[in-house]
């Protein structure tokens, strides 16, 4: 879909000759491949194993973003001011994005437990401790519908914007729609980063053990 995006905003460009066709291609590849491997190899559950599938849920961002770097590439406003507008989006998923580094940078000792040779990922105290300090890496529901409501209000002036970006008008009421979803995809993306390769990685380093996934354990109280 996206790569449908890429070549409505810029059909004079042939599809290997265009860095965002690419892009998708690549994208969609290993997002694909990254959903099968798993199965096919019979990966268990190890933490490495286990968060593939949150990498190729945060590829589910790329309506959003494909939208706004086809701004950024194929749109009419100057350069300078392309490239702002496009940074402004770049600085709220990132910031974003840092809100989950935050949090889990607080909370990861609680999430992991050492048992023998091996350290386990407590899920279930993952979701206590994500509810007790009410923490969700999902904007709340009113984003969602100020969102969808801007791209209808932007749909009734739709033909003076497109004429202003240069786009068609499927870009730009993604763009402006999606931008909450975009925030979520790429919160779980940088959650899963963080609980099942960065800090697995570190205690890997630090103890020589392997991190599994505990998705059945009851949350420890004493430690919350």
């Amino acid at each position: 879909m996206s790569l449908m995006l890429v070549n409505g905003a810029s059909m004079d460009t042939p599809v290997l000759a265009n860095p965002l066709s690419l892009l998708c291609i690549v994208v969609c590849t290993l997002s694909t491949l990254m959903m099968v491997i798993p199965r096919v190899f019979n990966w268990g559950w190890e933490a490495r194993y286990f968060g593939v599938c949150v990498l190729y849920l945060g590829s589910t961002a790329s309506l959003g973003v494909v939208s706004w770097l086809c701004f950024l590439f194929f749109g009419l406003p100057p350069t300078p001011v392309r490239a702002l507008v496009f940074l402004v989006y770049i600085a709220v998923l990132i910031t974003w994005c840092f809100r989950t580094v935050t949090f889990y940078r607080k909370v990861q000792e609680r999430l992991y437990r050492e048992d023998g040779d091996a350290v386990y990922y407590l899920l279930e105290s993952d979701k206590w401790l994500a509810k007790m300090h009410r923490f969700t890496p999902s904007p709340n529901g009113w984003s969602y519908v100020i969102s969808v409501a801007l791209a209808l209000v932007v749909l009734v002036v739709i033909r003076p914007v497109v004429e202003l970006t240069g786009l068609p008008f499927t870009h730009i009421l993604l763009g402006i729609a999606t931008l909450p979803f975009d925030m979520f995809t790429l919160g779980a993306a940088t959650k899963g980063i963080l609980l099942f390769y960065y800090y697995p990685g570190r205690i890997f380093r630090e103890t020589g053990k392997k991190v599994y996934v505990d998705m059945t354990s009851k949350p420890d109280f004493s430690r919350m």
